[in-house]
């Protein structure tokens, strides 16, 4: 039973969770999405732009605040110079705009003309370029692939001021980014696993106490927070505000800091082999919030050399971003990652820079791929790939030629270096096709929120031409540039597309795969013709089903059609008669769990060979396996065979008469279906195997299997998602006759596959399978800010399960007492829904469970709960 008490917050409590630093480690909502207004008037709102050109919109209008009036939004007219000003209109949570307003009202000037002002000399224009290419050599294209590799060692320093301090520890920060535990979320396995190992992320060594390696911290109890996030401030305002503080920050950093040491050439420059700076400032970030004070996460350099210096080294090129995001929470590692592309490996946006569209989308950790989040995630905590077309030219991926390849295998994008394949001719590395398989797996989960959670996989084609855009100009995927330099071919755009005015950041049928679009070529839609209409003559042909392999073929022939006789399992072709050099094709579907599936000729006279060729035509250049001796008598065996569409090919080596071709494959044997609490009668030879299988459903508290009564000697044993056999299984019960009993406390949720085997014959026994369910049940309610309910449970024993869902602004937490009114497990994840488990170790009693509203918003929830 259960008992359900109002909710109270207590300030007692209220403060010491709120100096915890682990409630503050949660990441910013990835569409940027803000509460905005004062109390009785708050609504939505949505950022926009970057850190060079940014503003806020509310359903598509452009709004600004009023600082004559205390907290009051109004809507945005432009004036007479261009400048985004207050209308006099004020926003009304829930009225519509007034007529006559303009939508996506921007500044006036264009984002190159802004960003050209941001970096206005020469040496600031060399600074922000590709390394690997002098801005000033006129050359046509500015992306050659070029090796990134080694060590690189950073240095995160994060700066307070006297008006603003830290609500965040060094060690929080350290988590996300220096952490290299296998499949933590963090910067250094980012990258690691994206460069395939060759680039190395590490902390800069350092003598300040009780601070991890790569991260330091200062205090500049004389300046104010530069609070530079929004628009309104010239380039030059910003530069001189941003080169104060961070000469003074790095000056500040040398007491712990030895940055001539870290001038490994003595030339008097911190080059990014040898130390990369990023600034962590205290205080919130733009990007995501419209609290103040707040910077902009961005990568900047100097205008002139010695403009930022500790001591006689100087440091041209640093990144920084706010520590706090919306919900007064720590900054996510996504940005901090996509930042690090620009300063580290001199990468461009993939986003379109002029906002018009989404560029690259989730596609690319240079788009919104930052934001990327698995399903229930805030938005950054998973950023998705490094896209193939920046792993190509950092020389981090080894694409394969895809012209004339034939059958093609894409394994999922970061399986390993070879994953891409190339389209590319004498055009070289001014315009070309890329193609990989992005898969719901490592990084690329971060796209599940986008893509959803039914996404499998599928095909992404890029066309990449690098003559777009200005050297130094970031502007490769301006929509402002005549095309775009790095797009998604979309399979199909009937959902959305990526380059529609206000475009969406991704959808499934932008992949290609069978069942959406499973060809591309000159006079496919769309089509792989280059930006100027010319044929490239590259395509892809019977490209497969969604997966962690995918396939597809170079050859428009390569699936078969006119002249494939089609077989069915166990059937034979008689009569195979075939002049010298000839063919004969045929093929096959194969269904899932089969296995074991074999050609075989034989026969009749001459020499016949046999090709065979997984979803395409098979012949003796292209093929997955073969048998070729000098005879009519050929087998191939497939143990495993994928799903899907198996071709053979029967060739004449010589001229062949009355050749005989078979084919087949085993389908599982058939498990019988047990129904709790009903016996079945069982019986079987010695050594014979019989199947049954159960299913177990969500919150059972015990599944037990009983095999009793009969004659002889039956074993017992289980295993749960596949069938067991007498040497692979999880339990087993091996007793003489037939008295064998499995019980299972707290079974996972699933399919338990029996076997009863026949140590020797037995007759006349009984299989019975029974589950136990535990107590579920439910609740439901309203909290406003920093309020809780409590639910009381009697427990016998076993494992308590409580799941809650929730809508508004809050943040759910799950908090468990037990029987001596001490907090035995709590859940506090920014998870929706939070899911608590606890195993009660067979201890009674009465249990409270309190669902606690950490938030100053109101929140709605709806719980479950499931005990015995």
């Amino acid at each position: 039973m259960n008992f359900r008490l109002s909710h109270l917050t207590f300030l007692v409590c209220l403060f010491a969770f709120l100096a915890t630093p682990g409630l503050l480690a949660v990441p910013a909502n990835p569409d940027g999405e803000i509460l905005l207004g004062e109390e009785g008037n708050q609504f939505k709102a949505r950022i926009v732009g970057d850190e060079w050109v940014n503003y806020i919109e509310k359903d598509g209008f452009t709004i600004v605040q009023n600082e004559a009036f205390a907290n009051r939004w109004e809507y945005a007219v432009q004036s007479k110079g261009g400048v985004l000003i207050p209308s006099g209109w004020p926003v009304i949570a829930d009225d519509v705009a007034p007529r006559g307003l303009k939508r996506h009202l921007r500044p006036a000037e264009t984002y190159e003309v802004l960003r050209s002002k941001a970096f206005p000399t020469e040496h600031a224009r060399a600074n922000d370029s590709n390394p690997h290419l002098d801005p000033r050599s006129g050359m046509s294209h500015k992306y050659e692939p070029d090796l990134v590799s080694g060590p690189r060692n950073l240095l995160f320093i994060r700066v307070s001021f006297r008006d603003r301090g830290f609500n965040t520890t060094a060690d929080d920060w350290d988590q996300i980014i220096f952490d290299d535990t296998p499949n933590v979320k963090s910067v250094k396995n980012y990258y690691d696993d994206n460069s395939f190992g060759l680039l190395e992320v590490r902390g800069v060594r350092h003598t300040q106490a009780n601070h991890p390696n790569g991260i330091v911290t200062v205090n500049l109890n004389n300046l104010d927070h530069p609070n530079t996030g929004r628009s309104g401030m010239s380039s030059g305002d910003k530069y001189r505000i941003e080169t104060r503080w961070v000469n003074a920050a790095l000056a500040e950093a040398s007491r712990f800091v030895n940055f001539a040491n870290l001038d490994t050439n003595r030339d008097r420059e911190l080059t990014l082999d040898e130390a990369v700076i990023y600034f962590i400032v205290a205080g919130y970030d733009a990007s995501s919030t419209a609290n103040v004070p707040n910077v902009w996460a961005h990568k900047w350099g100097t205008w002139n050399w010695g403009d930022v210096m500790v001591g006689n080294v100087a440091v041209n090129k640093w990144a920084l971003n706010g520590e706090l995001v919306n919900g007064d929470r720590r900054h996510p590692m996504g940005v901090i990652a996509h930042e690090l592309g620009h300063l580290m490996c001199s990468l461009p946006d993939l986003y379109d820079i002029a906002d018009v569209n989404q560029g690259m989308g989730i596609y690319s950790l240079m788009a919104a791929g930052s934001w990327g989040a698995d399903w229930g995630e805030a938005g950054g905590t998973t950023p998705t790939n490094m896209d193939a077309w920046c792993r190509h030219i950092m020389e981090w991926s080894q694409a394969r030629d895809g012209r004339n390849a034939g059958q093609l295998n894409f394994d999922g994008a970061l399986a390993h270096r070879q994953t891409p394949v190339l389209f590319q001719d004498s055009r070289g590395n001014d315009e070309y096709f890329l193609v990989e398989n992005r898969v719901p797996e490592n990084w690329d989960l971060g796209m599940v929120s986008r893509l959803g959670r039914g996404w499998t996989g599928g095909l992404l084609i890029q066309h990449a031409d690098t003559t777009i855009g200005s050297v130094g100009g970031n502007d490769i995927n301006s929509s402002n540039q005549p095309h775009q330099g790095i797009t998604v071919v979309e399979a199909s755009s009937a959902n959305g597309s990526l380059l529609a005015r206000g475009g969406i950041q991704g959808h499934v049928t932008h992949l290609f795969y069978e069942g959406n679009n499973d060809r591309w070529d000159n006079d496919s839609t769309p089509n792989s013709r280059y930006w100027d209409g010319t044929n490239s003559g590259f395509g892809l042909y019977h490209i497969s089903a969604p997966g962690a392999v995918m396939t597809a073929s170079t050859d428009p022939n390569g699936g078969g059609g006119a002249g494939v006789t089609e077989l069915t399992n166990g059937q034979s072709v008689d009569g195979i008669s075939l002049a010298s050099k000839q063919y004969r094709h045929f093929r096959i579907d194969v269904p899932a769990n089969a296995r074991n599936l074999k050609f075989t000729t034989s026969g009749g006279s001459g020499d016949a060979d046999l090709y065979v060729r997984y979803r395409a035509q098979a012949d003796e250049h292209n093929h997955h396996y073969k048998s070729t001796s000098p005879q009519s008598t050929e087998s191939v065996a497939v143990s495993g065979p994928n799903p899907g569409t198996w071709y053979a090919s029967v060739h004449a080596w010589n001229r062949i008469g009355n050749v005989r071709l078979g084919v087949s494959y085993e389908l599982p044997i058939f498990s019988t279906p047990l129904t709790s609490g009903s016996p079945v009668a069982v019986s079987g030879a010695e050594h014979s195997s019989r199947f049954f299988v159960l299913e177990v459903p969500q919150g059972a508290s015990n599944v037990t299997f009983r095999l009793a009564g009969g004659t002889g000697d039956g074993e017992l044993f289980i295993k749960r998602g596949a069938r067991p056999t007498k040497d692979d299984h999880t339990w087993g019960s091996e007793r003489p006759g037939n008295d064998e009993t499995l019980s299972l406390d707290n079974p996972q949720a699933g399919m338990y596959y029996v076997l009863v085997w026949g140590w020797s014959a037995f007759d006349g026994a009984s299989l019975t399978g029974t589950v136990t369910s535990a107590n579920t049940e439910s609740g439901d309610g309203s909290l406003n800010g920093w309020g809780y309910d409590d639910y009381r449970i009697e427990v016998t024993g076993g494992t308590i399960q409580a799941e809650v869902s929730y809508s508004g602004w809050g943040n759910a937490d799950i908090y468990l007492w037990g029987p001596g009114g001490d907090v035995v497990h709590e859940v506090r994840t920014s998870s929706n829904p939070e899911r608590l488990v606890f195993d009660t170790n067979g201890q009674s009693g009465t249990y409270w469970i309190r669902i606690w509203n950490y938030s100053s918003s109101s929140i709605d929830y709806a719980l479950t709960y499931s005990y015995r």
